[in-house]
């Protein structure tokens, strides 16, 4: 077995067929605005555009209270609009992520909140989310602009997903303590391998160029990872003409305790 060992730091979360382009970030007044992930999603006949917005108070010593909440618009490099839209009927993963003193958030503290979005054009390569906060004295758009991929999503067409990828370990509903390093275990179909294998766990992403058809990859759960559920995704991309193939499985683990005690 070809064991690749990547130690991964940042979070992601989700499996879908188009993505964007690494987290993008805007800071003001130590308050953080994060589009952690993205994905386009299809229903039927109708695409619609997944964010993972993430909130994180950076103050060091304020305390935000967000009893209101933010208020959302997106825009592309088009100058399009799209509209906001009610959680659609096939998703079903996890919604939000709160502290556990919500709507106050203490320093160091976040929040991840799912937004879903009219799909962008074709050919729209930037995005850009606005954000507002009455409550926090914020009335002037806060703007986080972000990339998406170049992957058509009308080109696209997906593999089935126990046909191309297997996690091996750890099993689905697997617990994991926070501060520890677990080798993550994938097999992809023999004769047929992924241009690129993309990791989405915890806080990071990683993509693998050379997959082979057993791949390990250690990943350290960080210390500061919230307890309960939480996701690893493997997305494997072919580029294979007429059409962009994706795969993606997913898995839900429990992280639980305190980091363990690391002796001098």
């Amino acid at each position: 077995m070809l064991q690749k060992i990547i130690l991964l730091l940042i979070l992601i979360c989700f499996s879908c067929p188009v993505f964007a382009a690494p987290s993008a970030t805007t800071t003001k007044d130590g308050l953080n605005f994060e589009v952690a992930s993205t994905a386009i999603n299809t229903i039927g006949a109708t695409k619609y555009l997944v964010i993972e917005f993430k909130f994180n108070n950076q103050t060091g010593s304020r305390k935000i209270d967000l009893d209101s909440g933010f208020q959302y618009a997106l825009a592309d490099n088009f100058n399009n609009r799209y509209r906001p839209l009610p959680k659609p009927a096939d998703y079903t993963k996890q919604l939000e992520q709160l502290p556990k003193n919500f709507p106050s958030v203490y320093p160091g503290e976040s929040c991840i909140t799912t937004l879903f979005f009219e799909a962008p054009v074709p050919n729209a390569s930037t995005l850009e989310l606005l954000v507002t906060a009455p409550s926090l004295g914020i009335n002037t758009p806060v703007s986080v602009h972000f990339s998406i991929s170049p992957f058509n999503p009308t080109a696209q067409t997906e593999h089935s997903d126990n046909q191309w990828i297997e996690i091996i370990s750890p099993e689905n509903g697997s617990v994991i303590e926070k501060g520890t390093v677990f080798p993550l275990k994938i097999k992809l179909k023999a004769g047929q391998l992924p241009n690129k294998l993309i990791v989405l766990a915890f806080d990071h992403t990683f993509e693998d160029l050379s997959p082979s058809e057993e791949n390990v990859y250690n990943i350290a759960t960080p210390e500061n990872t919230a307890v309960g559920q939480a996701s690893i995704s493997v997305i494997g991309l072919w580029n294979t003409p007429p059409n962009n193939q994706v795969a993606a499985k997913d898995i839900i683990i429990y992280v639980k305790g305190e980091p363990p005690l690391t002796q001098l």
